[in-house]
């Protein structure tokens, strides 16, 4: 399975200094090799991500995201080729809920510099079956119809139909249909081709939400970026200020303190971390809480979780398992 699992230190140091010395030993005793550290800083709206992002350096990525109103997809559409350029990946997603809040419908385009890893996603409605075939077979035909796909020989009914009831990655000519159950949205329909280009993508997307979504509650866009590429971003109809995340690597301890009593949510990370036994992983991570006492754990879910508490215990590292965090 693809993810990671969390856990929890327990009783961590109360100074962030003992837990960055705690975190050190932890590595010492238990992982292989060496991790990286970066320093993480977390706050809302464009002026502070720009402070920030000055004083970090032209090393600090940026993670933005938040909700966008009304005429978001043209105008993420727009900005692609900028954005793409940088290289960077573009995140955009449209949700529809029921009377109770339910997620209803959704679509979701992940559009990256690589189309072969580009995909568009389509959440069918988990609470009746019959209404998710019908829904995914429209979305396929879509997907034909703008040429992200090639349905000939195939009867997308049925094909829906297989994908609802006996959930399998399935071949669709060159292209793969894969279902996928992650966080929020246990019942998702990725489709990924070698034609995923934005040209692509974002005008379906549209399409699928004028004549499927019908309404809209809520658009979500997420960029991950070199720190100056958030400002392509700028003048996106965000409602209200997005949120960003900026990584840079930390050479010193003397790194965080300008930033630790910020209003800002700090922390350190140490990511492709060489847990026992298993492979390099960007989900193998530690991270520590700078301003505030946070401190966890992060495992690849496709390795032997049990050994490396095995070994954390050894360390006489006090831990709790809080949840998985699966993708597929």
């Amino acid at each position: 399975m693809d993810g990671y699992r969390v856990y929890r230190v327990v009783d961590p140091p109360a100074d962030w200094r003992e837990r960055l010395a705690l975190a050190s030993r932890i590595l010492a005793a238990v992982a292989e090799g060496s991790a990286e550290p970066a320093l993480t800083v977390q706050g809302r709206g464009f002026e502070a991500l720009e402070r920030t992002r000055s004083a970090l350096g032209e090393a600090a990525r940026v993670n933005l995201w938040g909700f966008l109103g009304a005429g978001a997809i043209p105008r993420v559409l727009a900005k692609a080729a900028d954005i793409l350029r940088l290289p960077a990946p573009i995140y955009l997603g449209c949700e529809r809920f029921d009377a109770e809040r339910r997620l209803h419908l959704g679509a979701r385009a992940y559009v990256n510099p690589e189309p072969k890893n580009s995909s568009l996603m389509l959440t069918i409605p988990p609470f009746d079956p019959a209404s998710a075939v019908t829904e995914l077979a429209a979305f396929l035909d879509l997907a034909a119809a703008s040429g992200l796909i090639t349905a000939e020989g195939h009867d997308t009914t049925k094909l829906a139909n297989a994908l609802v009831h006996e959930p399998k990655v399935t071949a669709i000519g060159d292209a793969e249909a894969r279902p996928m159950g992650s966080g929020d949205h246990p019942h998702m329909i990725r489709l990924a081709s070698p034609r995923g280009t934005a040209e692509v993508l974002l005008p379906l997307l549209e399409t699928v939400v004028a004549q499927r979504l019908r309404a809209v509650d809520q658009t979500y866009f997420r960029l991950l970026a070199p720190g100056s590429g958030a400002n392509l971003a700028r003048d996106l109809p965000f409602e209200g200020p997005p949120h960003w995340k900026l990584s840079a690597p930390l050479s010193s301890v003397g790194d965080v303190e300008p930033y630790r009593s910020s209003r800002y949510h700090v922390s350190v990370s140490y990511r492709g971390v060489r847990w026992p036994g298993h492979p390099e992983s960007d989900y193998n991570e530690v991270v520590v809480g700078i301003s505030s006492p946070a401190f966890l754990l992060h495992v690849d879910l496709r390795a032997d979780t049990s050994a490396v508490e095995s070994r954390l215990r050894e360390g006489a590292v006090a831990m709790e398992r809080l949840q998985d965090m699966p993708f597929e």
